[in-house]
């Protein structure tokens, strides 16, 4: 994880998602792009030069504050646009960053149900894993959990998961409805060449396990990765937070859910609604 895009809105708790970057970044010696963009709508903008000035001189004083941005190597960019997901993702292939973080930006939550948010947006329009924090960090990321449903995506989430905290406890969780006979009408939807019944599930699940351990120890990170699995007939979502709860997990890894890479599933849709913890997306 060599380059790292923070888009930051500069609210409230807009220094938990800073805070999380610049922790990252240290720990990978990654560059930092940071990025506020200005809606054109916003009444109080006034000049332009003097509210790129006024910002960047805001991000400056943080960094300035944070003992772990000492040394780090950062690029700061305001810009002004009213599509502010679009300008996100096009910033995130200009800077060639592997992940964007954000923090939780809403006024209504449960608007969220019924309108996309930046997130979600910035999720549909990047090729590149997602990370929202919702938690103040005070350390590396201890306890990592993946909701399985065997598409590419969660995968995907899952392998930028151990790159970003390789000495975590990692667990996989596979939830499922048993009730429901008919494949084509499941709470998530499956890729083509995904596992139907439990023991094609476990198959697969353990050789997901072992394609992690080998990558692990390609990577020369020293000692043993740790992955524990578990499956469970429940409603998917639900499951997630009590494993959440229970075994209070830092950091849900996830897939977008569904054959087309631009579909969020209702399960990861429901998590950023109102996440446990900070949720790490990917397609």
């Amino acid at each position: 994880m060599k380059r790292l895009l923070l888009a930051t809105d500069l609210c409230a708790n807009s220094d938990r998602a800073m805070g999380r970057a610049i922790r990252l970044a240290k720990e990978h010696g990654a560059q930092l792009s940071i990025l506020h963009v200005i809606s054109s709508k916003n009444k109080g903008s006034g000049d332009l030069q003097e509210c790129v000035a006024e910002i960047e001189g805001l991000i400056k004083d943080y960094m300035g504050d944070s003992k772990q941005a000492q040394g780090l190597s950062v690029a700061i960019d305001v810009v002004r646009s009213d599509k502010s997901h679009e300008t996100i993702c096009e910033h995130a292939k200009k800077v060639k960053a592997e992940l964007v973080v954000m923090g939780m930006h809403r006024k209504a939550r449960f608007m969220d149900m019924f309108m996309a948010t930046t997130f979600s947006r910035v999720l549909q329009g990047c090729l590149i894993p997602v990370l929202m924090v919702k938690e103040k960090p005070v350390a590396s990321y201890k306890s990592v959990l993946l909701g399985s449903d065997f598409a590419s995506g969660c995968y995907k989430a899952f392998e930028t998961a151990v790159s970003l905290a390789p000495e975590a406890k990692f667990e996989i969780l596979h939830a499922y409805e048993k009730f429901i006979l008919n494949p084509n009408a499941q709470y998530v939807e499956l890729e083509d060449d995904a596992p139907q019944n439990l023991e094609e599930c476990e198959v697969e699940m353990l050789k997901f396990i072992d394609e992690q351990k080998q990558r692990y120890a390609d990577l020369k990170l020293g000692g043993d990765i740790n992955i524990d699995y578990s499956f469970v007939e429940a409603d998917p979502y639900y499951a997630i937070l009590e494993k959440t709860q229970k075994d209070k997990i830092e950091l849900i890894c996830v897939g977008t859910h569904g054959r087309e890479t631009s579909k969020i599933g209702p399960v990861t849709n429901s998590l950023m609604a109102d996440p446990p913890c900070d949720i790490l997306v990917s397609k």
